[in-house]
């Protein structure tokens, strides 16, 4: 919430890659197991299909923005 608040004030935008994942549960019905990565055995770590997915959709959020089409 804070980090909202503050980009609201600076008038910029905050890509959501919580809302992103939980999409893909909840819509796609993607098992939270399979888009993350516990490669170190230490700490959990997007796996490089949800890093791509998240590059892909935040460039379209991109070029959204920016009035362009991805093609």
């Amino acid at each position: 919430a804070l980090i909202a608040e503050k980009a609201r004030a600076a008038g910029v935008n905050v890509f959501q890659r919580t809302k992103l994942m939980r999409y893909w549960r909840d819509h796609d019905h993607i098992a939270f197991e399979d888009m993350i990565s516990n490669s170190d055995g230490n700490m959990l770590h997007q796996n490089d299909w949800s890093y791509n997915c998240l590059a892909e959709a935040l460039a379209r959020a991109i070029a959204d923005a920016a009035g362009q089409s991805l093609a």
